[in-house]
């Protein structure tokens, strides 16, 4: 099976077959519409038909009279009246509208009846001559006008095919069959011989002149239609179109081109220098030398590479006019112009739209970028000062949850009208979100603030909602040129550090950056860069805090507690640690390292002491946190209800109903579960009696000066009666001092942690610290 590849082949091959072919003599394989061009072709012949008809006719009657009588006679009336009719409808074809197939049907055939009269006269004197076989000069003669007519018949091609054999039949045949029959030699045979062989070849270059000749007609008029076509299209395409030869010179131009270039109509660009026809137009306005050269400057550099290429003009009254080249391989250039006024209008309000905040109506972040790169440009040149202020709506996200995202696009909306309308003249946009940029033309940092807290006051009115009408306040954050370097990224990095900083504020919502601010965020980011290294390759050291039984006089349980290895650079703090672990999401990597840790060292105390380790809120939204924690203590072998976890309540107020579900089931597979530092934060006697716990750790800031402030020391008692109404155990945390101990004593506390009796150490010294800590609860019990 042949593929699409092979058929392409036979097209192409098809298309290079000559254009004309038949086999049959008698087909006419001319197309009507060319009738009249073929025929037209014989007019020119009426000069040349006129004389050889004299000179034909007058040797046709010499040779009537050297034969007598009355049959050579006719004749000769016969080859004149054929010339006549030739030489007349010849004439009349100059003379005639050859669109009309019709009238060229009534001139052709009037006109192949002239030439087969011509013949037939020729034929009959021929033979009438060869027949009498008694005078040689005579038939030389013969033989000459016989030769001289099918020498006509074949080089014209003007005849059909089937015309020429009539022709040819008419003169050859009465000629052939005179030497026949008369036949007494060689010589007459031989000439017999010769004009039937010199026939054939006359008709068949006959044949092959008119087929070469309708070739050429059907090949001009192809040409003639596509230059037609061409010509169309070129009129009536909405761009103007020129087409440059090798040598830069103008092929062809359409109308519109003239148009666009400002040429008359009848203006004749051809032959003309493309770069003179642009460059020169009036519509262009290129009036001086240096406009000229500038306009085609880019287009020459191009054109020296034989790259296509393409260029804009934009004229005074706005209108923009698009020039673009392509190179016809080894042919030259074709240039289209077009009226880019409308392209480019569309594009410019694109642009608009695409630098435009479609909610607020205020540029938005990219165009903010813009604004400022160049109000940055503007400063380092000429040393103006400005100000570049982000502002940030308070507990945004809790309008969306509470009132819906439609009233959040109300408040987002009203906020970005009042930030740009309460001062004229500074630069509002939105960049995302509930997150505002402004730029101002202020020489201080005291304008810029003064600036922000009339723009706070506009923005915290109340928007109205049915019945609420709904407060929202903002914090921002000012950074100040030329007290920051006017570059764009350190601008924006140091207004979003004020901005940081003002919404962390508990006593101002407004910030303007300081040095201070860069060196606290560059430790900050030094310090996360180091944790989370450290955590990630497990370098972390566990420290363990025993926890006694001031009844049992013993140690009951060791808290696990992250401490920064030794050998690792400049300390971080464990609270420090624990929070930049929180802000990198790093708490359950933590939390494994620890509890990892820790297992293997409580597994080798004794068989009553517990591990106390604390998770986080990650932790309980961890579907594998369970099993994890059971292959840990497998793999240490300590066992399940060994493991006390503890939990804050910020932790719980995240999600608490899946918090709750977590920590039963944790405590179904026997792991015990604490509240750590109650009393810290917010503690809720609701959420205290949902929680399933077993223990209750009262914080450290509760016994912090309890032994000065009874009030404190009245809390702490609260707590710890609470603590055992519920059943669980309680235990006071950072007791520092021997006072402090006796607030805790008296609250009816008997489980205590804190510096008074150890601090946390290193799992070598934690036995130490062990014997240490029951040997002074003995000595303390017999004092």
């Amino acid at each position: 099976m042949r593929g699409s590849g092979s058929r392409a082949e036979d097209q192409a091959r098809a298309v290079q077959q000559p254009i004309v072919r038949w086999t049959n003599l008698w087909a006419d394989p001319l197309p009507l519409h060319l009738r009249g061009q073929f025929v037209a072709g014989l007019a020119s012949n009426l000069w040349s038909v006129a004389f050889g008809g004299i000179v034909c006719t007058s040797l046709v009657f010499l040779l009537a009279r050297a034969i007598g009588g009355i049959l050579p006679m006719v004749t000769v009336v016969v080859v004149a009246v054929g010339f006549a009719v030739a030489c007349y409808y010849t004439r009349a074809i100059a003379s005639s509208d050859l669109e009309d197939i019709a009238r060229v049907r009534q001139l052709e055939l009037p006109l192949s009846i002239g030439s087969l009269l011509v013949t037939a006269g020729i034929g009959a004197i021929g033979y009438m001559v060869l027949s009498g076989g008694n005078n040689p000069k005579l038939e030389l003669l013969v033989f000459g006008i016989e030769i001289a007519l099918l020498g006509i018949i074949t080089s014209g091609g003007s005849s059909r095919p089937r015309n020429a054999i009539l022709e040819v039949a008419l003169v050859a045949l009465p000629s052939t069959l005179a030497l026949l029959l008369m036949w007494h030699d060689w010589v007459r045979l031989a000439a017999a011989v010769g004009t039937a062989t010199y026939s054939l070849v006359v008709i068949a270059t006959a044949h092959n002149n008119y087929r070469a000749r309708i070739g050429s007609l059907i090949a001009r008029d192809e040409l003639r239609s596509e230059r037609v076509r061409l010509a169309a299209a070129m009129a009536y395409l909405p761009h103007g179109l020129i087409i440059v030869d090798r040598q830069d010179r103008v092929i062809e131009a359409n109308a519109r081109s003239r148009d666009l270039l400002g040429y008359a109509p009848t203006m004749e660009l051809s032959g003309l220098g493309a770069a003179d026809v642009i460059t020169g137009a009036p519509a262009l306005g290129m009036h001086t030398a240096e406009e000229r050269a500038l306009f085609l400057q880019r287009s020459a550099v191009m054109q020296a590479a034989a790259q296509p290429f393409d260029t804009v003009r934009h004229l005074p009254n706005g209108r923009v006019i698009s020039f673009q080249a392509e190179r016809i391989p080894e042919q030259g250039w074709l240039v289209v112009i077009r009226d880019a006024t409308s392209e480019q209008t569309a594009i410019a309000e694109a642009n608009r739209e695409a630098r435009r905040c479609p909610l607020s109506g205020l540029p938005n972040r990219r165009a903010f970028l813009e604004e400022l790169d160049s109000r940055c440009a503007r400063a380092a040149i000429d040393g103006k000062p400005f100000a570049v202020i982000l502002v940030d709506l308070d507990d945004f996200k809790q309008v969306n949850d509470h009132y819906g995202h439609a009233f959040g696009d109300q408040v987002i909306t009203a906020t970005a009208l009042r930030l740009r309308s309460t001062i004229i003249g500074l630069f509002v946009a939105r960049l995302g979100g509930d997150e505002f940029a402004i730029l101002a033309e202020t020489a201080h940092a005291d304008a810029a603030r003064a600036i922000v807290s009339e723009l706070a006051k506009a923005v915290s009115a109340p928007i109205g909602q049915g019945d609420i009408d709904l407060v929202v306040e903002m914090a921002a954050g000012i950074a100040q040129v030329p007290m920051v370097s006017p570059k764009p990224f350190e601008l924006l990095r140091a207004a979003d550090l004020a901005l940081l900083d003002a919404k962390k504020s508990t006593t101002a919502n407004i910030t303007v950056f300081e040095p201070n601010l860069l060196r606290e965020a560059d430790e900050r980011t030094r310090t996360e860069a180091r944790v989370a290294a450290a955590i990630r390759r497990g370098a972390i050291n566990v420290a363990y805090q025993p926890m006694v039984s001031l009844d049992g006089r013993r140690v009951f349980a060791i808290e696990a507690l992250a401490r920064w290895p030794a050998n690792d650079g400049e300390p971080i703090p464990t609270d420090r640690l624990v929070r930049t672990a929180q802000q990198k999401r790093l708490m359950v990597e933590l939390r494994r390292i620890v509890i990892g840790q820790a297992a293997q060292v409580a597994a080798r105390q004794g068989n009553d002491i517990c591990l106390w380790a604390n998770i986080a809120v990650t932790d309980l939204q961890n579907e594998l946190l369970a099993s994890e924690l059971v292959d840990t203590l497998a793999q240490a072998r300590l066992p399940l209800n060994r493991l006390v976890i503890e939990l804050t309540e910020t932790a719980l107020m995240t999600d608490e109903t899946t918090s709750i579900a977590v920590i039963q089931h944790l405590r179904d597979m026997g792991i015990r579960i604490a509240l750590d530092d109650f009393g810290a934060g917010f503690s809720s006697l609701s959420r205290l009696r949902r929680l399933p716990l077993d223990g209750l750790k009262i914080s450290g800031t509760l016994i912090a000066g309890a032994d000065r402030d009874p009030v404190s020391a009245n809390v702490v008692a609260t707590a710890a009666a609470l603590g055992r109404d519920m059943g669980l155990c309680v235990i006071a945390e950072g007791v520092e001092t021997a006072s402090e101990l006796a607030v805790v004593r008296k609250a009816g506390i008997s489980f205590v942690q804190g510096h008074l009796f150890a601090q946390a150490v290193k799992a070598d010294r934690l036995n130490a610290a062990t014997a240490a800590v029951e040997r002074l609860l003995r000595e303390n019990a017999e004092a």
